[in-house]
């Protein structure tokens, strides 16, 4: 276990001991201003998200997410997604009810990569964007993360992505976004240091 990872565990621990957030058990359910109601819970090993991103993701949303133009995912890229120890990972799905079932139509997740900060990446099914499913998602997600003692999250894009950043400012926290031409890459940068929408969650429920 790394230095960031450790000390995760501990803050973990510290909030189960005062009856706060236990990530793994997360769900909550929102109520878009559409009407459409989100099912918004922590990833488990079953969900099928390989095939949620062959049946309902582009190419091209594939591109903004994994920042690579196959559109598909090996096995190992896959199990790091699920598996999360919800620890130094905390991953999310969104789900919809669907023809009688419920099916995923969005994910967010953070990885530890230095104590106080984590990288996030964040994907919608196409059919579902500009309804904010995203913003949803990563409401809940800063919430989980603010929770564990976090202070920065952070995503990496590509120059053309311009949804990324203009939805990462809607979460109502300070924002950085730092462009490195030579590499055709964007920083964004989330600082959640100040209050923010995640602290009102009045729809969240951990089972």
């Amino acid at each position: 276990m790394n230095c960031a990872a450790a000390i995760l565990v501990l803050n973990n621990a510290l909030a189960e001991k005062n009856g706060m957030l236990n990530a793994s058990h997360y769900q909550a359910t929102e109520t878009l201003l559409n009407g459409l109601r989100l099912l918004i819970r922590a990833t488990e090993p079953h969900d099928d998200l390989a095939g949620a991103i062959q049946r309902r993701v582009s190419p091209k949303t594939f591109f903004y997410r994994f920042l690579r133009p196959k559109h598909y995912l090996a096995d190992k890229e896959l199990a790091s997604l699920v598996n999360c120890d919800f620890v130094s990972q905390v991953g999310l799905i969104g789900l919809v009810r669907h023809n009688l079932r419920m099916a995923i139509v969005a994910g967010a997740r953070y990885w530890i990569t230095r104590p106080d900060e984590a990288e996030i990446a964040f994907i919608v099914a196409d059919a579902y964007q500009k309804q904010g499913v995203g913003t949803a998602m990563l409401t809940h997600l800063c919430s989980i993360a603010r929770q564990s003692g976090l202070k920065h999250l952070y995503a990496l894009a590509i120059p053309d992505n311009g949804g990324a950043p203009r939805l990462l400012k809607k979460l109502g926290f300070p924002c950085d976004i730092r462009r490195d031409p030579a590499q055709r890459m964007m920083y964004i940068t989330v600082h959640l240091t100040s209050a923010g929408p995640s602290e009102d969650l009045r729809t969240a429920k951990e089972t």
